[in-house]
């Protein structure tokens, strides 16, 4: 059987890797490599490549995959290559994919033992008051199934707040949508009906509102 772990985009490598190789799992599990996405364009934004998480992300894992190709220059692939391949030399293949698509036998890979993180001070558990520490908040809101989001005026807010990330599975005006967005770029898909809205959001700690007037702000994107 194969599991797959896949942390958020603030999860921390080296804590997850430290629980499934301690000793509770070690009978158990057996672990192959660690697979890292990244979207080339974030290689040439000092945001990331300065960011602790992003750079032990990429340090923690046995494969590099760029994916979101179809959305990139030549450039920015030509930068990502280098950016590894200076930065990152322990790797064991790199990848260049899109959507997300990734062979199978990639999983086959095993986890090297030369992985190390340069920042594990980082990785230490810290409570949820701590999140803003890393540079960035993590929201969480609810609706019932009931209600329905304008699309058009929802993403609007995402761009006019420059959201970081936003992962939802919400019932708009075209019907019951999965929202992947990112640095305001969107994906939607269809889905099924389920059992209420959920909206998840991850923020620079600088923005300027606070959870309650979110929650406000998305109210005023629901359709009367």
């Amino acid at each position: 059987d194969r599991l797959l772990i896949e942390p958020s985009g603030l999860g921390h490598p080296k804590r997850v890797l430290d629980t499934l190789l301690g000793q509770y799992f070690q009978q158990v599990l057996k672990i192959q490599a660690t697979i890292c996405l990244v979207d080339p364009r974030n290689t040439s934004d000092i945001r990331y490549t300065s960011h602790e998480n992003f750079i032990d992300q990429i340090n923690l894992a046995d494969i590099v995959v760029a994916n979101k190709t179809d959305l990139c220059s030549a450039e920015s692939l030509q930068h990502f290559e280098q950016y590894i391949t200076s930065h990152f030399q322990n790797k064991q293949i790199r990848v260049h994919t899109k959507f997300g698509h990734l062979k199978s036998s990639l999983l086959d890979y095993p986890s090297s033992t030369e992985k190390r993180a340069k920042y594990p001070h980082h990785h230490a558990q810290k409570s949820p008051d701590n999140i803003a520490r890393d540079g960035y908040l993590n929201f969480s809101f609810s609706f019932p199934a009931h209600t329905t989001f304008n699309i058009e005026e929802l993403l609007d807010l995402f761009n006019q707040l420059k959201l970081e990330r936003v992962k939802g599975l919400i019932q708009t005006n075209t019907g019951w949508k999965i929202l992947n967005y990112h640095s305001q770029q969107n994906q939607l898909s269809d889905t099924k009906n389920t059992h209420q809205n959920q909206i998840e959001i991850i923020a620079e700690a600088t923005l300027p509102i606070s959870k309650k007037a979110l929650g406000e702000k998305l109210k005023e994107c629901l359709n009367p």
